[in-house]
Protein backbone atom coordinates (compact mmCIF):
# COMPACT_ATOMS: atom_id res chain seq x y z
CA UNK A 1 0.00 0.00 0.00
CA UNK A 2 2.74 2.71 0.60
CA UNK A 3 3.71 2.63 -3.76
CA UNK A 4 3.42 5.56 -5.59
CA UNK A 5 0.06 5.43 -7.04
CA UNK A 6 -1.25 2.91 -5.11
CA UNK A 7 -4.15 3.94 -2.80
CA UNK A 8 -5.54 6.00 -5.89
CA UNK A 9 -5.53 2.20 -7.54
CA UNK A 10 -7.08 0.16 -4.83
CA UNK A 11 -9.92 2.85 -3.92
CA UNK A 12 -10.40 3.09 -8.01
CA UNK A 13 -10.76 -0.85 -7.16
CA UNK A 14 -12.82 -0.28 -4.24
CA UNK A 15 -15.43 1.69 -6.48
CA UNK A 16 -15.70 -0.82 -9.00
CA UNK A 17 -16.68 -3.78 -7.15
CA UNK A 18 -18.53 -2.20 -4.52
CA UNK A 19 -21.91 0.16 -4.81
CA UNK A 20 -22.57 3.63 -3.44
CA UNK A 21 -23.48 1.85 0.07
CA UNK A 22 -19.84 -0.13 0.09
CA UNK A 23 -22.08 -3.75 -1.12
CA UNK A 24 -20.27 -5.73 -3.12
CA UNK A 25 -21.01 -5.97 -6.60
CA UNK A 26 -21.06 -8.89 -8.55
CA UNK A 27 -18.98 -9.32 -12.21
CA UNK A 28 -20.61 -12.15 -13.22
CA UNK A 29 -22.13 -10.39 -15.96
CA UNK A 30 -19.34 -8.96 -16.96
CA UNK A 31 -17.63 -12.47 -17.03
CA UNK A 32 -20.69 -14.25 -18.56
CA UNK A 33 -20.05 -11.67 -21.26
CA UNK A 34 -16.62 -12.68 -21.84
CA UNK A 35 -16.45 -16.00 -24.93
CA UNK A 36 -13.40 -17.92 -22.91
CA UNK A 37 -13.34 -20.02 -20.32
CA UNK A 38 -12.78 -17.84 -17.07
CA UNK A 39 -10.43 -19.36 -13.93
CA UNK A 40 -11.15 -17.52 -10.44
CA UNK A 41 -8.69 -18.59 -8.07
CA UNK A 42 -9.37 -17.99 -4.79
CA UNK A 43 -7.85 -17.93 -1.26
CA UNK A 44 -10.09 -19.82 1.48
CA UNK A 45 -8.56 -17.55 4.42
CA UNK A 46 -9.04 -14.40 2.10
CA UNK A 47 -10.10 -11.12 4.67
CA UNK A 48 -10.17 -8.86 1.97
CA UNK A 49 -12.68 -10.06 -0.41
CA UNK A 50 -14.86 -12.98 0.53
CA UNK A 51 -15.26 -16.27 -1.59
CA UNK A 52 -17.75 -16.05 -3.98
CA UNK A 53 -20.78 -18.40 -3.81
CA UNK A 54 -20.46 -20.62 -7.09
CA UNK A 55 -24.29 -20.14 -7.60
CA UNK A 56 -23.85 -16.71 -8.70
CA UNK A 57 -20.83 -17.47 -11.05
CA UNK A 58 -21.45 -17.70 -14.84
CA UNK A 59 -21.27 -21.06 -17.09
CA UNK A 60 -18.24 -19.80 -18.47
CA UNK A 61 -16.58 -19.25 -15.04
CA UNK A 62 -14.60 -22.13 -13.03
CA UNK A 63 -13.86 -21.43 -9.07
CA UNK A 64 -11.08 -22.65 -7.45
CA UNK A 65 -10.24 -22.85 -3.94
CA UNK A 66 -7.18 -22.49 -2.28
CA UNK A 67 -7.09 -24.32 0.86
CA UNK A 68 -4.80 -22.15 4.40
CA UNK A 69 -4.68 -18.87 1.31
CA UNK A 70 -5.41 -15.74 1.85
CA UNK A 71 -5.98 -12.75 -0.46
CA UNK A 72 -2.65 -13.20 -2.45
CA UNK A 73 -2.99 -17.34 -3.24
CA UNK A 74 -0.57 -15.83 -6.09
CA UNK A 75 2.63 -15.56 -3.84
CA UNK A 76 1.37 -17.91 -0.65
CA UNK A 77 0.47 -21.03 -2.99
CA UNK A 78 2.60 -20.14 -5.94
CA UNK A 79 3.17 -23.58 -7.70
CA UNK A 80 -0.86 -24.38 -6.77
CA UNK A 81 -1.53 -21.28 -8.47
CA UNK A 82 0.03 -22.11 -11.69
CA UNK A 83 -0.48 -25.49 -11.73
CA UNK A 84 -4.45 -24.37 -11.75
CA UNK A 85 -3.50 -21.92 -14.62
CA UNK A 86 -1.58 -24.61 -16.58
CA UNK A 87 -4.95 -27.08 -16.45
CA UNK A 88 -7.05 -23.78 -17.25
CA UNK A 89 -5.17 -23.05 -20.46
CA UNK A 90 -4.59 -26.84 -21.90
CA UNK A 91 -8.45 -27.10 -21.24
CA UNK A 92 -9.46 -23.75 -23.09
Amino acid sequence: KRLEGMPEALTAIADIIADDNGQRQSIAGELAGLKCPVLLIWGDQDQVVPVPQTADLPANATLTIIPGAGHMPQMEAASTVNSEILKNIKQG
